[in-house]
């Protein structure tokens, strides 16, 4: 008797909390289609462009962005990104000696000649990429985090569709041309945004020379946009005669972080010229805005069958977004999440989502909310005495 009442008492709960969930889901939509500027705001001449906020990844100006295009090395922001979170989940060290085989010491294009058996640190090798643009570095790290460069490439691609990028195709880790290699301004912004997150890449992204091999090897950052532009702090060019000249850049003012992407510019100076261009275009027209701190409390969500009965939701990250200039009042937060979500839930899994809407109700930004604590679900015996407690009213059954 006391089984069947409990495992009735589960199944409305278990309705209870799936019709909330869909509830808030319904609630909630998506959201809301950003309005890029039109392109006779800023002149762009080269094939495509796109300027993106990085906090709410917000479209604020595009040309022909979903072109594909051939990346040369810009490929290496997602070489970078696969290599730092790598690091991240601890599959690697930065103090890791990393070997040199004979695929990266026979490695064409740019390069800072490494030897056949030569160690470099991984730290090394992601500042040879960062600054040199090494094609040689890619290869040797490509096999010390995948095993060979063809496995990275295949990781390359599946991170690529996980961020969202609908028109890529990465055939090698460094750039070098492939006929089957491609992707687009939009994807790039979606990789370059990811990239962003991570400080270690800026890290090297943002230094304008450096020295290896106990100062025998001197690098110098291909980006002319950290000397010129202010608060410039990467990413990565690239060029070769089929892909013209290309930029990823990013660069940060007063909170409002900033992504620009130019493929296929007649010339090197035209790409810095014409993301300088966007850049300023962001820049005067739109302030950053902050919707989150990581340290706030939210919510508390409601656990049902869990160890604990609530959970604490804050937001994955401190979040700035872009919102156009004499538009930032009226702004209102809505949380979505719903009342309740069921065991196990694991620290730092998303609950639900924090979304920043205007006076019109349109999304301007958005962060998910995730749980500080870990809830575990309880053993069947325990549950249904917790919740034959709960229905006459005892301790030990209270939610």
């Amino acid at each position: 008797m006391l089984k069947k009442l409990g495992l009735v008492l589960l199944i409305l709960i278990l309705a209870a909390g799936a019709a909330a969930t869909a509830s808030a889901a319904a609630a909630g939509g998506s959201p809301s289609a950003a309005k890029a500027a039109p392109k006779d705001v800023v002149k762009i001449t080269a094939v495509s462009a796109v300027l993106m906020d990085a906090g709410s990844g917000q479209v604020l100006y595009s040309k022909d962005p979903d072109v594909r295009w051939p990346p040369a090395s810009i490929t290496k922001v997602m070489t970078m990104l696969l290599v730092t979170e790598a690091l991240e989940q601890g599959k690697i060290k930065l103090e890791d000696q990393v070997p040199v085989s004979d695929e990266a010491y026979r490695m064409g294009g740019s390069q800072i000649w490494l030897d056949p058996g030569e160690r470099l640190t991984v730290k090394d090798l992601l500042y040879a990429i960062a600054l040199q643009s090494a094609n040689d570095a890619c290869i040797a790290l490509a096999e010390h985090v995948a095993g060979s460069e063809a496995a990275f490439v295949q990781l390359m691609n599946e991170r690529a569709r996980q961020l969202g990028a609908k028109n890529s195709n990465f055939a090698n880790a460094h750039g070098l041309h492939d006929p089957d290699f491609y992707v687009s301004a939009m994807d790039m912004a979606l990789i370059a945004r990811e990239a962003v997150k991570h400080g270690e890449i800026l890290k090297y992204t943002s230094t304008f020379q450096e020295y290896l091999r106990g100062g025998k090897t001197w690098l110098v950052n291909t980006n002319r946009l950290l000397r010129f532009y202010q608060g410039a702090d990467g990413l990565k060019t690239g060029s070769h005669s089929q892909a013209k000249s290309n930029l990823v850049a990013t660069a940060k003012r007063d909170g409002l972080r900033l992504i620009s992407v130019v493929l296929g510019a007649e010339t090197s100076q035209v790409r810095f010229n014409e993301s300088a261009a966007l850049l300023n275009y962001g820049f005067a027209n739109y302030k950053g805005v902050a919707l989150a701190s990581k340290t706030e409390v939210v919510k508390k969500v409601r656990v049902y069958a869990g160890d604990i009965d609530f959970v604490d939701a804050v937001p994955a990250d401190d979040t700035v977004v872009g919102v156009k200039k004499g538009e930032t009042e009226g702004l209102t937060r809505r949380i979505m999440v719903p009342d309740l979500i069921p065991a196990p839930v694991q620290k730092g899994a998303k609950v639900g989502e924090l979304q920043v809407v205007d006076k019109a109700g349109n999304i301007v930004g958005q962060v998910p909310l995730v749980a500080v604590q870990e809830a575990k679900a309880l053993p069947y015996p325990k549950l249904v005495l917790k919740l034959f407690l709960r229905a006459i009213g005892m301790p030990g059954g209270k939610q």
